[in-house]
């Protein structure tokens, strides 16, 4: 496996699996650019080595993923370019994972929002701990959930999408796994560890041609280039308008937004 230097990723060989940590605990392993970056190589690996055939991610410390880097955003948010390069960023790597010739499989715990949500549904399989909590809260802080939606649809269908999406309400384990967002509950980290190792030994009977050509089958109805930067531009817009600014500052400040009722 080629040498890369990653900050915000541990990474490990195991096998015919790729194990991938989201690694900045203190932040709820919130995504920056960074971590994108780091996240479209880890794809990059995948498509370069064909001895690899999943891809386990999970995430340290008391989150999978709590979503975007709210710092990184707020810094970013006077300026509609620097925006849209970050959803788009984001988007792009999204589609990468996506398209990915190995078995994704996230294992997800603590707050799984916006962002992270995305990331665990682009994976093949999405395995919960109990006490996860899924959302897409954009809404709520004055922002679309514009490149996370479409694969929140592939995974749910459009009707539970809206319902997430419109509502911002989050989603304990055992109704993600009614409505199709964790294909398991566990509950406790032994389980999980049991579970993957049975996921690693069938990897490995995979062949890797095959199960690349399945993967390109799978792939039709990914958002494309023109979707991705309609979505990134939406965002930015959003992103720089009053309701994210005043979404963001309650946010920040522990209260309502103006548009509560109080």
């Amino acid at each position: 496996m080629s040498t890369r230097d990653f900050k915000t990723l541990e990474i490990a060989r195991r096998g015919p699996v790729l194990a991938v940590t989201l690694n900045r605990p203190k932040r709820l392993n919130a995504m920056n650019s960074r971590m994108v970056a780091e996240l479209r190589e880890v794809a990059t690996i995948l498509e370069e080595e064909r001895s690899l055939r999943a891809l386990f991610l999970d995430g340290a410390g008391a989150s999978f993923c709590s979503g975007a880097d709210l710092k990184e955003l707020r810094e970013a948010a006077k300026d509609v370019d620097t925006l849209t390069e970050i959803s788009l960023a984001f988007g792009h790597m999204l589609v990468r994972l996506a398209q990915a010739p190995a078995l994704v499989v996230a294992v997800v715990h603590g707050p799984v929002m916006g962002g992270g949500l995305g990331l665990a549904c682009v994976a093949d399989m999405t395995l919960a701990l109990r006490g996860t909590r899924f959302a897409m809260p954009e809404v709520t802080r004055g922002i679309p959930p514009a490149q996370i939606l479409p694969f929140v649809v592939r995974r749910v269908g459009h009707a539970q999408a809206a319902r997430m999406a419109l509502s911002g309400e989050q989603i304990r384990p055992r109704e993600a796994a009614r409505i199709g967002l964790a294909h398991e509950v566990f509950e406790n980290r032994a389980a999980v560890a049991a579970r993957l190792d049975s996921i690693a030994a069938q990897a490995g009977h995979v062949a890797p041609g095959a199960l690349k050509s399945t993967r390109a089958l799978l792939d039709k109805g990914l958002p494309g280039p023109e979707d991705l930067e309609m979505a990134a531009r939406m965002f930015a817009a959003a992103t720089t308008g009053a309701e994210a600014v005043e979404g963001a500052a309650a946010f920040a400040e522990g209260r309502k937004p103006n548009w509560m009722p109080s």
